[in-house]
């Protein structure tokens, strides 16, 4: 989204957020599980309070899934909370980074004999997949266009 919409979106979200706390506190937790998918997360408008969404969420039977390029962007536009909110996410899947402060982070989730440089080498279609109970399993990079019914996706021209 472009920046001067980012106040009126900010407020979007913010509305969405605190109709579905309301709802789940009345009735103890939503009746749906509730996934956001927040595709760019750090590019996109500064959401107040976010951590404190994020930590209370699960329990209320919603879900962040939060797609990042680098930690410094996450740093850059929550650099008081950025640590929460990644503490808060229980799995995260390395693709591949270019990014010191990022391969860093990953270097040291691993917990292995591992360098920054192996990382970045990476295979481009290989992936990390780290739980609250792992320290990083390899996997293979799904490829969406090798699904079945890969061809009946509608393909949208700008």
């Amino acid at each position: 989204f472009k920046e001067p919409l980012h106040p009126i979106i900010a407020m979007l979200y913010s509305e969405i957020f605190k109709q579905l706390n309301q709802y789940a506190k009345e009735k103890g937790r939503l009746p749906y599980h509730v996934q956001f998918i927040m595709d760019e997360f750090a590019n996109m408008c500064y959401l107040r309070e976010f951590d404190y969404l994020i930590a209370g969420s699960r329990h209320r039977n919603m879900d962040f899934t939060l797609l990042i390029q680098s930690i410094s962007q996450l740093k850059a536009k929550f650099p008081d909370t950025w640590k929460i909110i990644l503490d808060c996410c229980d799995i995260k899947i390395f693709l591949g980074a270019s990014s010191h402060e990022t391969l860093n982070y990953f270097c040291n989730l691993i917990k292995q004999n591992i360098t920054i440089n192996d990382l970045k080498t990476m295979n481009m279609s290989d992936c990390i997949v780290f739980t609250h109970k792992t320290s990083g399993i390899l996997c293979d990079k799904y490829i969406l266009e090798e699904h079945p019914d890969y061809q009946n996706v509608i393909k949208v021209n700008n």
